[in-house]
C-alpha cells in the first residue's frame, strides 16, 4: 500500500509540473505548454533528415543514374504524400466516433471504426495491386524483376499497412491522446539508419529494400501496439481484422464525399511533396537542374514537414477549445501564430545550412527563398488546421485547390525553381489571409449552449424565429437530459436551459434545417414534458419581447433580465470573499488573488467549458467558480474555496449582469469594473 501511495504522490507531482492547455488559455504559461507539447519533435525530425541525407549519399556512391534516382525519390515521396493525405480523409470517422462517445454509445463507435478499417483494407489492396501492375508492365531497360521494381512494390505494400495503422490510431485518437515512450518515437529512424549502414557495403541497393521493409515493420508495429493499449484504457474494445471484414454496415455516400473533400482540403499540408514530384518529373529549367533542386527538397523535407506538421500536435487541443468560446479560440490562435513564426525561422535556418553544406552548387538566392516559404507554410498550417477542426471545410477546400492550381501552373510554365518557390510562398500567404474567419464561430445548429449565448444570438437574429419553452417532468427526467435530447434532433435548432426544469429552444424559420411544429415537439419529448409553449416573431428581438409579454419565458428569467445593473461586481466580490481570486480572462492573467495550482486551473477551465455548453457553471471540486460571460464569452472569473463561496444574492447579480450584457442593454465596461 505504501508503494501505491508513493507512486500516486510522485505521479501527482510530475503531472503538476507539466503545463496543460488550461495554463496556456488562462495564465501566462503558454510558452511552457508549447515547449512541452513539441519537446520530442526535434529529435525525430533531425533523425529523419539524417536518413534522407544518408539515402542520397549512398545512392551517389552506387552511381545510380538520374532517371532511377528520380524514380526512387518519386516512390518515397508519393507514398509519404498518400499516407499524410489519408489523415484528412479520416476526419469524418473521428467526428462520428466523438459523437457516439459523447452519447456513451461505445459499441456504435467501435462499429464506425470497423467500417473505416474495412475501407483502409480495400484501399490498401486495390492501391498496391494497381501500383504493382504499373511497375511491372511499364517500359524498362532492365529485363525481369529488377531491384528498382521490388523497391517500388515494397513502398506501396508498406503504404497499405500504414493506412490500416493510421485508421486504427485515429479511431482512438478522436477522443483521447495516445501516449508513447520516447524511445518508441525514434526507434524506427534508428532502425532504418542501422540497416542502411550495416547492409550497404555488402548488398548495395538491396539495403534500401531492407530499410523500407524493416523500418516499416517497426514503425507500424509500434503504432498498432500503443493504439491498442489506448483502446484497452477506454470503453471501446480493440477492433480486429476479422470483424472489420465481416462488418455488414457500410459508410454512406455523403460520408465518402465528405472524406474526399477533406482529403483535398488537407492537400496543401503536403505542398513540399507536391513540389518535389513536380521538380522530379517536370525538371524545372532542365532535367539536371530539376533533379538537383528536387534533391535539396528531398533532404530537407523532414524540416519542411516540421514547419507544417508541428501544428498537428495541437489537433486534440483544437477540438477541446472548439466549444469553449470565441475568447479562448482567439487566445489559442494567437499563441500558435507566435509559435509558428519562431519555429519557422529556426527550422528555415537549419534547412538553409544543410542545403548549403550538401549542395555547394546551389545558388544563394534559392537558399534564401526557402525562408519565406517556411514562414508562409508554418503560418498557413495554423489557419488550415483551425478551419479543418472548426468546420470551415468549404472555404478551406477552395483555398487549397487554388494554391495547388497556382503551383502546378507555375511549374507547367517552367520558370526557374526560385520563382516556383516564391510563387508557392505567395500563394500560401494569400491563403492565410483568405482563411481568416473561415472557422465556425457562429451559433452551431443542434448544439446545447449557455443561456447567455442563446440570448445574444436571439437578440442579434434578423430572420423570423420561433421560441419554444419546455418544462420537464422532474419525476421522469432532468432539464439537462431533456436539453440533450432536443439538441440531438436533426432539426437545426439551438437549445439552452434555465434552472432545473426549463428548457428553451431557438428555431430560425427560414434557415437551414427542418421547421418543427408543435406536434413534432410533442412526439420528440413525449412523456417527459409537463408544459410546452411557443411564440414567433419577425426577428429575434421581437420574438423575445413577445415571449416576455405572453409569459413564455420563466418568471425568474424575466426578473433577471429586468434587474437593475450592478456597478462594480469585482468590488462587491472582494468585500464578500477577501480570500477569493479574480481572473481577467481577456488578458489571461490573475488580476487579484493568489496564484492557482495546476489542478485548480484545470478545474476552473472545466467549469468554464461546462458553462459554454449550457450546463452548470459551478465546478464540482474544491473550488466554487462564477463566470461573468456576456454572450457566452468569459470576461471575469471569480474563484473561491468551496467552504467560502459567495452568497446566493451575489451569484444572482453575476447571472443578471451576464444576461443583460448578452442582450446589449448594458455596456460590458459598466457591469464589472476591474480594481485598479
Amino acid at each position: 500500500m505504501k508503494r501505491l501511495n508513493d507512486w500516486i504522490a510522485s505521479e501527482g507531482r510530475r503531472q503538476s509540473r507539466q503545463p496543460a492547455l488550461e495554463h496556456a488559455l488562462l495564465t501566462d504559461r503558454g510558452a511552457g505548454y508549447v515547449l512541452f507539447r513539441l519537446r520530442w519533435m526535434w529529435p525525430r525530425v533531425l533523425l529523419r533528415t539524417l536518413v534522407h541525407m544518408l539515402e542520397l549519399y549512398l545512392l551517389a556512391l552506387a552511381q545510380v543514374p538520374d532517371d532511377w534516382l528520380a524514380i526512387f525519390i518519386g516512390y518515397r515521396t508519393s507514398t509519404g504524400l498518400a499516407s499524410s493525405l489519408y489523415w484528412g480523409f479520416l476526419e469524418p470517422m473521428r467526428e462520428s466516433v466523438r459523437m457516439h462517445v459523447r452519447r456513451r454509445h461505445h459499441g456504435s463507435a467501435r462499429l464506425v471504426i470497423h467500417n473505416w478499417l474495412r475501407v483502409a483494407l480495400l484501399l490498401g489492396v486495390v492501391g498496391t495491386s494497381v501500383a504493382a501492375t504499373w511497375i511491372l508492365l511499364r517500359p524498362s531497360e532492365y529485363e525481369g524483376l529488377s531491384i528498382f521494381n521490388v523497391f517500388g512494390i515494397a513502398c506501396f505494400v508498406r503504404l497499405a499497412f500504414d493506412l490500416w495503422a493510421r485508421t486504427l490510431h485515429s479511431g482512438i485518437f478522436a477522443t483521447r491522446r495516445i501516449y508513447r515512450p520516447v524511445w518508441s518515437l525514434v526507434l524506427p529512424e534508428l532502425v532504418e539508419v542501422g540497416l542502411l549502414l550495416a547492409l550497404f557495403p555488402a548488398f548495395e541497393l538491396s539495403a534500401f529494400l531492407a530499410m523500407v521493409v524493416g523500418g516499416g515493420i517497426v514503425r507500424i508495429s509500434l503504432s498498432n501496439h500503443y493504439a491498442k493499449l489506448a483502446y484497452r484504457g477506454s470503453r471501446i474494445d480493440v477492433p480486429s481484422v476479422v470483424e472489420s471484414v465481416r462488418c455488414r454496415s457500410a459508410i454512406t455516400r455523403s460520408e465518402m464525399l465528405s472524406a474526399g473533400k477533406l482529403l483535398l482540403s488537407n492537400a496543401t499540408s503536403q505542398l513540399d511533396g507536391v513540389i518535389i514530384l513536380l521538380l522530379v518529373f517536370g525538371g524545372g529549367d532542365d532535367g539536371e537542374a530539376g533533379m538537383g533542386f528536387a534533391g535539396i527538397y528531398y533532404v530537407v523535407r523532414p524540416l519542411m514537414a516540421m514547419a507544417q506538421g508541428w501544428v498537428r500536435a495541437f489537433y486534440f487541443d483544437f477540438k477541446r477549445v472548439e466549444h469553449s468560446g470565441g475568447l479562448f479560440r482567439r487566445r489559442f490562435h494567437s499563441l500558435l501564430v507566435r509559435t509558428a513564426l519562431v519555429l519557422a525561422m529556426g527550422v528555415a535556418m537549419i534547412a538553409v545550412g544543410v542545403s548549403a553544406l550538401l549542395y555547394q552548387q546551389a545558388p544563394e538566392p534559392y537558399l534564401l527563398c526557402l525562408v519565406p516559404f517556411f514562414v508562409a507554410r508554418s503560418l498557413f498550417s495554423v489557419r488550415q488546421l483551425e478551419a479543418f477542426s472548426y468546420g470551415g471545410h468549404d472555404q478551406l477546400l477552395r483555398v487549397s485547390v487554388g494554391i495547388l492550381l497556382v503551383v502546378c501552373f507555375v511549374a507547367w510554365m517552367s520558370p526557374s525553381d526560385v520563382v516556383l518557390t516564391l510563387f508557392a510562398s505567395a500563394a500560401l500567404a494569400l491563403g492565410y489571409w483568405l482563411l481568416r474567419g473561415s472557422a465556425r464561430r457562429s451559433l452551431v445548429p443542434g448544439r446545447a449552449v449557455s443561456l447567455a449565448r442563446w440570448l445574444s444570438c436571439l437578440r442579434n437574429e434578423v430572420r423570423p424565429v420561433r421560441i419554444h419553452a419546455f418544462i420537464a417532468d422532474r419525476t421522469l427526467t432532468t432539464g439537462v437530459r431533456l436539453m440533450r435530447r432536443i439538441a440531438d434532433a436533426p432539426t437545426g435548432v439551438c437549445v439552452t436551459r434555465f434552472g432545473h426544469s426549463h428548457v428553451l429552444s431557438l428555431e430560425v424559420l427560414d434557415g437551414p434545417g427542418t421547421p418543427m411544429d408543435r406536434a413534432h415537439w410533442i412526439t420528440r419529448t413525449a412523456g417527459t414534458v409537463i408544459q410546452l409553449r411557443a411564440v414567433q416573431g419577425r426577428d429575434g428581438a421581437s420574438a423575445l419581447c413577445r415571449a416576455k409579454e405572453q409569459g413564455v419565458l420563466p418568471r425568474e428569467l424575466c426578473a433577471l433580465l429586468n434587474a437593475e445593473p450592478t456597478e462594480d461586481l469585482v468590488g462587491e466580490y472582494r468585500r464578500e470573499c477577501p480570500n477569493g481570486t479574480v481572473i481577467d480572462a481577456s488578458q489571461g492573467g490573475i488580476t487579484d488573488g493568489r496564484r492557482l495550482a495546476p489542478r485548480e486551473v484545470r478545474e476552473v477551465m472545466r467549469a468554464i467549458t461546462t458553462q459554454a455548453r449550457g450546463q452548470s457553471v459551478t465546478a464540482r471540486g474544491r473550488l466554487d467558480v462564477l463566470v461573468y460571460a456576456p454572450g457566452g464569452e468569459p470576461e471575469t472569473i471569480f474563484i473561491t474555496p468551496i467552504d467560502q463561496r459567495p452568497s446566493a444574492d451575489f451569484r444572482r447579480r453575476v447571472q443578471a449582469a451576464t444576461l443583460r450584457a448578452s442582450m446589449r442593454d448594458t455596456p460590458a465596461a459598466g457591469v464589472a469594473q476591474r480594481r485598479p
